[in-house]
């Protein structure tokens, strides 16, 4: 068990150590950092495919910061100081970057950004994972989390935009930032308790799919935060993660992830949550190995492995190339992943898989005709000894007869 423990250990740190080489490249040889060492910058994508592509914005330059600030190598060391600095000074470096005809442009574009609730949550949550020998990031940090204090509204929740008039909280940027400002060391039960809230009222109600991944994704934040919640709603997170799972798990079996659309100034963003990473990092966080077990989900895992060792996963129906944020929230999942899988956790995962594998066979047609046909044959046996031997009666077929029922009823018990 132990080489099966150490191999699977490997592999992700292989997983881990490839995803931050591949962020690593895109930020400093990528065309959208072409400042020569002062600062770098990541986009959407990541790749020697998109290496000549002008690409760069806050969430892609936060998802590389932050999988680059937990990594130790050389090479990602160097590298974030130079992100920080890009973040810090965003508005410099892409105005002297522009056209003069774009400059207020680009301008307007760097304030417009310095609004939208997510991409200040991802600025502020990678910041805050940068550690204190590496630059100072102090005074940023607390800049971010004031913008976020400030606007908070009714004491529960965000919405999209920061400075929205007669904003009302929504639970995606309510997600993102309390999940920030908890990093950061704020305070933020209220929003914690508002998010608990809405998906207690909202469990077990058939919604869009859309509503399911933003309901995975606010129980990803309060589980990664969960150090600020009470034990009552640790049963409550407990439930909802059963709930979720049990809507979910038949989408496990492909890639799936979900776009949700947004409007700001008479324009549509979108958010891309890749929510089976999310539940999947769930899983793991709350030690729920019966549930990691199954086909489905290891299934999953195995194919987002595989994907961040060739240098980053993507999901085969809406990405060209590598999606920085999805490939940071892989590396978080993986880093969760590799941190619980202890001896005792690997060898219940086997156990539970090996479970699910024997029930999966039972319930197979061509299984559940062999057995039903034998159950059959044993109760006309019985019929008939009994008959033969002129010993007919209720005691004397009990126990044939009850077995042969009981496997009857596990027959059409179990559903697959």
């Amino acid at each position: 068990m132990s080489s099966g423990l150490d191999s699977l250990k490997q592999e992700l740190n292989q997983a881990c150590d490839k995803i931050a080489e591949t962020f690593v490249r895109q930020c400093t040889h990528g065309a959208q950092s072409p400042w020569q060492g002062k600062a770098a910058a990541c986009g959407q994508f990541l790749g020697q495919d998109v290496l000549t592509w002008q690409q760069r914005g806050l969430h892609g330059t936060a998802a590389a910061l932050s999988v680059l600030a937990r990594s130790d190598t050389p090479d990602a060391r160097t590298t974030v100081p130079q992100l920080v600095q890009y973040l810090v000074d965003r508005k410099k470096y892409e105005v002297e970057l522009a056209d003069e005809a774009d400059k207020q442009h680009g301008q307007y574009k760097c304030d417009f950004d310095g609004r939208n609730t997510i991409k200040v949550s991802e600025c502020l949550l990678a910041i805050t994972r940068v550690k204190s020998g590496l630059c100072d990031t102090g005074v940023h940090q607390k800049r971010l989390a004031e913008k976020l204090q400030k606007s908070l509204i009714d004491k529960k929740g965000w919405d999209y935009f920061l400075d929205t008039p007669n904003g009302r909280p929504e639970l995606l940027p309510t997600a993102y930032a309390t999940l920030a400002l908890s990093a950061f060391g704020a305070d933020a039960r209220d929003a914690r308790a508002f998010m608990v809230n809405k998906l207690m009222r909202a469990a077990g109600q058939p919604v869009r799919s859309a509503d399911l991944a933003i309901r995975v994704l606010c129980l990803y934040s309060l589980q990664l935060s969960h150090a600020e919640g009470s034990a009552d709603e640790a049963a409550n997170l407990g439930g909802i993660a059963a709930g979720l799972w049990r809507q979910l798990e038949p989408l496990l079996a492909g890639a799936h992830e979900q776009n949700i659309g947004y409007r700001g100034d008479s324009e549509t963003f979108y958010a891309r949550i890749p929510w089976q990473l999310y539940l999947l990092f769930v899983a793991i966080r709350m030690g729920d190995w019966r549930r990691l077990a199954t086909k489905a989900a290891r299934v999953r895992l195995e194919e987002v492995i595989a994907g961040a060792r060739e240098g980053g996963f993507v999901y085969p129906h809406s990405d060209i190339a590598p999606a920085s944020r999805t490939n940071a929230v892989v590396y978080d999942l993986l880093s969760e992943f590799r941190n619980k899988l202890t001896g005792s956790a690997f060898w219940w995962l086997l156990v539970l898989r090996r479970f699910h594998w024997l029930r999966a066979l039972l319930a197979h047609r061509c299984i559940k005709l062999v057995i039903a046909g034998l159950a059959t044959v044993l109760i006309l046996v019985s019929i008939w000894t009994g008959v033969k031997e002129e010993s007919l009666s209720i005691s004397a077929l009990a126990p044939e007869f009850g077995g042969a029922a009981l496997v009857y009823l596990a027959l059409l018990g179990r559903r697959r």
